[in-house]
């Protein structure tokens, strides 16, 4: 299947690059994104064609390709959700609304069953009973939301692989209910400490899931990334090697640290 420039950009718009892509860089081309393929391409267009297929609406369609070999996925309307994080983000009502969405993604694909051997972002792995395909990469910078706030689109689903789907909940309640320190909440917006209790209740709540599970997971896939960062960083495979560039790492221990110190206070 592919897409002519032609059809795809009838008005002949410049590219645009777009921010984010830590495995490849998205350009904007009219209604379109374009991006360059990888080895687990192929398992994030089936996922997606699926998606297309039971109406879920807050997933990029797949296109085709361009004449440049990449792949071409509708643009979807919004603003990623970056620090600082507007208002009805650091209000009880932003959990709650990814966890929404969240919530009828994993409805989606309750049923969907990937072609045996698909590889993925992370290596070949089969889904086997109990988990679902994830996200794999659930951050409030792949949030889509409009000017009122309203949860528009999820994007980069380039990290989506088996898995169960409390990894995927846990990993947003990280970062959106803030199991971080005052600093990170600062730079998110807070003029004052988060009440992370009553937002980790709030996402935790609507999702139908206990806030204990959601901490816990959360911290252990916060050490996986870490270790991850750690080993293969210094191999330079991306995209741990720009995060250790970046000390990621020492972010990370220093939040787990946090987190480890708080629990109690947020569960």
């Amino acid at each position: 299947m592919s897409v002519s420039d032609s059809s795809a950009n009838s008005n002949d718009d410049e590219p645009i690059d777009l921010a984010g892509g830590t495995v490849n860089r998205p350009v904007r081309v009219g209604d379109t994104v374009r991006r360059t393929l990888g080895p687990w391409s192929a398992a994030v267009h089936h996922l997606l064609e699926h998606l297309e297929a039971v109406d879920f609406p807050f997933a990029p369609r797949f296109l085709g390709f361009d004449d440049q070999g990449r792949e071409v996925l509708s643009y979807l309307p919004g603003t990623a959700v970056m620090r600082p994080w507007p208002p009805n983000f650091r209000s009880l009502e932003g959990p709650r609304a990814v966890a929404r969405v969240i919530r009828l993604y994993h409805e989606a694909v309750a049923d969907y069953v990937p072609a045996e051997g698909t590889r993925w972002f992370n290596g070949r792995t089969e889904l086997v009973p109990g988990e679902i395909v994830i996200h794999g990469d659930l951050g409030p910078w792949n949030v889509l939301i409009d000017d009122d706030g309203t949860v528009t689109g999820i994007i980069d689903w380039d990290f989506a692989q088996p898995g169960h789907a409390i990894s995927d909940v846990a990993y947003l309640a990280y970062y959106l209910t803030m199991l971080r320190g005052d600093d990170v909440a600062g730079s998110s917006g807070f003029t004052t400490p988060p009440d992370r209790r009553a937002r980790l209740a709030a996402l935790a709540s609507e999702y139908g899931i206990d806030p204990l599970s959601l901490a816990t997971e959360g911290y252990r896939l916060e050490l996986e990334r870490y270790w991850r960062i750690r080993v293969l960083g210094p191999q330079r495979q991306e995209p741990w090697a720009g995060f250790l560039d970046r000390g990621v790492d020492a972010e990370i221990e220093s939040d787990l640290r946090w987190l480890a110190e708080h629990l109690g206070d947020v569960i």
